[in-house]
């Protein structure tokens, strides 16, 4: 049986070195998402050459050899499938747009908010739930703090719906909604410069960890 000494999903990079003996093997897995990148591992050897895991099931021997050895298995070892069936699954984001002063979203975006939740919060037990509402930098701060928590809760009401209706293991502690009114919108302009309506801070971001 392989002793996996490093485990990679999602983009990261893992470097390892030390005593280890020749029977020991890293192992690049499979992403724990389907149609994820695998990112890559580095092995560092002691006399300073390394070797680079660049394809899912890539292996190579910890020490034993200057040149490592690259093998690709035919498939992954089901201790491995195992071991990534218990990793946390990456986090989910989407941005859900609305018309100039509007607090309820069109059909489309609606229709939009309602697959990003069932696709992202039915299968992920204990999901964390954050709503981030914006406005653009036009009109003044009263109205812009109005519409953005419209906004907010436009996004809260679907949100709850969704967990109650299909009875989701999810505290309502879990679920956050924070109006953020034009700031981010403002924080993008220079010294003096006045806002423009902007389609991309009409929004509301959703992200499910």
């Amino acid at each position: 049986m392989r002793k996996t000494l490093g485990l990679i999903a999602l983009g990261g990079a893992l470097a390892l070195a030390g005593c280890a003996s020749s029977k020991e093997r890293v192992t690049l897995l499979s992403p724990a998402i389907p149609g994820k990148g695998t990112g890559a591992v580095v092995v560092e050897y002691a006399d300073g050459s390394e070797a680079y895991l660049t394809a899912a099931n890539q292996q190579a021997k910890l020490r034993g050899e200057k040149e490592p050895r690259f093998d690709q298995l035919d498939e992954a070892d089901p201790v491995h499938t195992e071991i990534m069936g218990f990793l946390p699954k990456h986090f989910a984001r989407d941005f859900f747009y609305f018309a100039t002063g509007e607090g309820t979203l069109s059909k489309s975006e609606m229709d939009r908010l309602q697959a990003f939740l069932a696709q992202n919060i039915e299968n992920r037990p204990g999901a964390e739930i954050e709503i981030a509402a914006h406005t653009d930098a036009t009109g003044n701060e009263a109205v812009n703090n109005r519409v953005s928590a419209e906004r907010a809760q436009t996004v809260l009401g679907q949100v709850r719906k969704r967990v109650s209706e299909s009875n989701l293991p999810i505290k309502e502690d879990d679920i956050e909604a924070v109006a953020s009114s034009w700031h981010w919108a403002r924080s993008s302009l220079q010294p003096g410069q006045e806002g423009q309506p902007n389609r991309a801070y009409r929004v509301v971001v959703v992200t499910v960890r």
